[in-house]
């Protein structure tokens, strides 16, 4: 599953959009994922390594972690992809 995270929404949080994604991914409600983000990142760093510049470029990099039976992968530019593993 690939999602596309919204930075011009200065509602949506990065989080937010992982959750959603690994909750569709594993067919379970994002209260049920919530609890586990918290044990393999930390959900405000998350939002502040991929946020645009203040200049709004994007930012380069990835991050790879499990989450609920899933291998989730962040790119900076908020592509947001959920693997079965």
């Amino acid at each position: 599953m690939v999602v596309e995270h919204d930075f011009d929404d200065p509602h949506s949080e990065l989080t937010v959009t992982v959750v959603d994604a690994v909750s569709k991914a594993v067919g379970v409600s994002p209260a049920g994922v919530v609890p586990r983000v918290n044990d393999h990142v930390d959900p405000d760093a998350l939002d502040r390594i991929f946020r645009p510049r203040p200049d709004g470029s994007g930012r380069q990099g990835r991050l790879t972690f499990e989450l609920a039976d899933c291998l989730v992968e962040i790119t900076g530019d908020g592509t947001v992809r959920v693997y079965d593993t």
